[in-house]
């Protein structure tokens, strides 16, 4: 079997190939692998990818290539690009003409006379039934043909991936979690780290790194700290789709991909409501009910600053108006002073429209390099951010290059968890 995209089957020989553009010459290359391994051959193949390489149906027919094995070919006609309405830009529809450049239709050809142009045996299919009669039937007939398998046109198939997608995991919490309210203790793993000497602890710190950071940076901090507050226990966690935290299952949805800002998709969200709820899930399981200062940087400050809130509000026990809150280039907004609502009234639209590119911009590198995993892609993306004036001087720090390939390396392997974490 020749195919043009990887898959993998235990009981029957597969090649594969990915074009120059992923769909060419995909007809030519499977006549060539049939007629060098003297083999009978099935192509599974796009409608697009054959339109791409129509000449190619010339080259397999029996008039022109006669001592060639029978080659079976399956083209899938989902009615255009499908995979392209998996991705972000076919929610810009007819701005951006994405039906003419993107999912280009083919219903206006047919394979059909296209078949009988090259001298090829053709049948069509509407059904998963009459596919498997027509498959079985060009197998003994044993000569070259063209299998037309009409499948479910493209929307459709984002929504039946969907579907798919919340069943797996609505299963997946099925067996996960036990109640909405008991949560397994070995999946809310935040890699949390505390100082450990003679000393008897009277006091809690927690210390919450910023975006895109982890537990580690506060290493010297926490040394410091220890040395000088010894009788203070210091925590150190990595937020959640941070670091080394335990990569939440429902983040790797398909309709994460499709919607990365939208956090209702997940049933624990990475708004900074739903990070400071997770943090304080997380340590009432490790036993830890008082915190007495809680320290955060940046998107740290804002989670310890909902964490605080929910508190006041009775949400949770961990902090009170007693605990210290120390924030660094940590900006808490402007907070309604009631907080009897339990929530916060953040007024910049601004931010939250810069936010929401910044999102998608992140998915977008995330999609794009997710089959190679390399951290490279994501260089010109982080030196271009700490390139801005907030910044000052870092990149002028020994210690830069190394910051570079270590969160390089984080974007790739969780780039679609951080780009759903709402800053705001």
């Amino acid at each position: 079997m020749f195919a043009p995209n990887c898959i993998s089957h235990r009981f029957i020989s597969i090649f594969y190939q990915t074009g120059a553009s992923g769909i060419d010459g995909i007809l030519s290359t499977a006549a060539e692998y049939s007629s060098s391994l003297q083999t009978p051959t099935t192509l599974i193949v796009g409608d697009v990818a054959t339109l791409h390489d129509l000449n190619a149906m010339h080259t397999i027919s029996a008039d022109t290539f006669p001592t060639s094995p029978s080659i079976t070919t399956i083209i899938v006609n989902n009615n255009g690009g499908g995979i392209f309405s998996f991705l972000p830009i076919s929610k810009h529809g007819d701005d951006v003409g994405f039906d003419q450049y993107f999912g280009t239709p083919t219903d206006s050809f047919s394979f059909k006379k296209a078949a009988e142009a090259a001298n090829l045996s053709y049948r069509s299919s509407n059904s998963f039934d009459n596919l498997q009669r027509n498959y079985y039937d060009a197998l003994q007939e044993n000569n070259h043909s063209i299998i037309e398998a009409n499948v479910v046109g493209r929307d459709i198939n984002v929504a039946v991936h969907a579907e798919i997608s919340k069943l797996a995991v609505e299963k997946i919490d099925e067996i996960m979690y036990s109640s909405e309210s008991e949560i397994n203790e070995e999946l809310i793993d935040l890699n949390m780290k505390e100082t450990t000497n003679n000393f008897e602890k009277d006091k809690t710190m927690l210390l919450l790194h910023g975006w895109l950071g982890s537990g580690e940076e506060w290493d010297s901090t926490v040394l410091a700290l220890s040395a000088s507050l010894p009788e203070w226990r210091i925590l150190t966690i990595d937020l959640p789709g941070h670091g080394k935290a335990k990569p939440s299952l429902i983040n790797h949805s398909i309709d994460s991909l499709l919607k990365p800002n939208d956090s209702s998709l997940f049933k624990r969200d990475y708004s900074i409501d739903g990070l400071a709820e997770k943090i304080s899930e997380f340590l009432h399981l490790r036993g830890i009910s008082k915190l007495d200062a809680v320290c955060g940087y940046s998107l740290g400050g804002r989670v310890g600053l909902a964490m605080l809130r929910q508190s006041l509000t009775g949400q949770s026990k961990l902090l009170s108006e007693d605990t210290t809150m120390v924030l660094i280039s940590s900006n808490p907004g402007d907070f309604n002073t009631d907080f009897g609502n339990g929530s916060s009234n953040i007024g910049d639209d601004e931010r939250t429209k810069k936010d929401d590119m910044l999102a998608s911009k992140i998915n977008d590198i995330f999609i794009r390099g997710y089959q190679e995993r390399q951290s490279h892609i994501w260089s010109a993306f982080l030196n271009k951010w700490y390139s801005a004036d907030l910044w000052g001087d870092i990149k002028q720090s020994p210690s830069y290059a190394n910051m570079i390939m270590r969160r390089a390396r984080h974007l790739s392997n969780r780039g679609s968890e951080l780009s759903t974490v709402n800053t705001l």
